[in-house]
């Protein structure tokens, strides 16, 4: 396994803390943010339960010890959506190299039409780097899949690596579809999977 530990690749740490901050800001689902919900009170911060929460499934965990401190559907499977480039973030830091010169295959015409792009062009030659950042920042459909083959010689066996890491990780109920985490049925994660002491 490759060491993350040099100053290029603690800057795409950043990019992905940085873009974990965007996702987490904003709510993942329209219907949540249509129904009322009780403001949060920063002076009572004890008060914790569903109305105070615009997603639909969380886990409060302490992180040393494992105890759930609150738990609101923390088992229901859910689509893990652009969570799933952190899983390809993992693999391409620890499959690859940053400077590797990558081709940008027909694998980018694969992505549903109105997923999000980083602007890659068929033919076009990036480094691994390059393709990190318009994953983790623009979140690019389009370089989730230039990546996957790039590690692992085609999508559906990256696909098999992520899943193959996943249980790894200690995370039993996520499976993964795709790199980029664009709506299918046979992808979910849950918010236990995602707690502090399996990621």
């Amino acid at each position: 396994m490759k060491s993350i530990g040099s100053p290029r690749r603690a800057a795409l740490a950043l990019a992905l803390l940085f873009s974990l901050a965007l996702l987490l800001q904003f709510p993942f689902s329209a219907a949540a943010q249509a129904s009322a919900k009780p403001v949060y009170n920063p002076d009572r911060p004890e008060i914790l339960h569903d109305k105070n929460l615009y997603a639909e499934s969380a886990v409060l965990m302490e992180q040393h010890s494992g105890r759930v401190l609150y738990d609101m559907k923390g088992s229901q499977k859910m689509q893990p959506a652009s969570i799933t480039k952190v899983m390809t973030l993992l693999l391409a830091l620890e499959n690859a190299e940053l400077d590797d010169i990558v081709v940008v295959g027909s694998e980018i015409n694969q992505i549903p039409g109105d997923s999000s792009r980083c602007g890659l062009i068929q033919g076009e030659r990036l480094t691994l780097e390059s393709l990190l950042y318009g994953l983790m920042l623009k979140s690019g459909n389009d370089a989730a899949m230039t990546i996957a083959v790039h590690v692992a010689g085609s999508v559906d066996a990256f696909v098999a690596m992520m899943n193959a890491k996943a249980k790894e990780l200690g995370c039993p109920n996520t499976r993964f579809a795709n790199p980029h985490g664009y709506e299918n049925q046979n992808a979910y994660t849950t918010a236990l999977d995602l707690s502090p002491t399996t990621i």
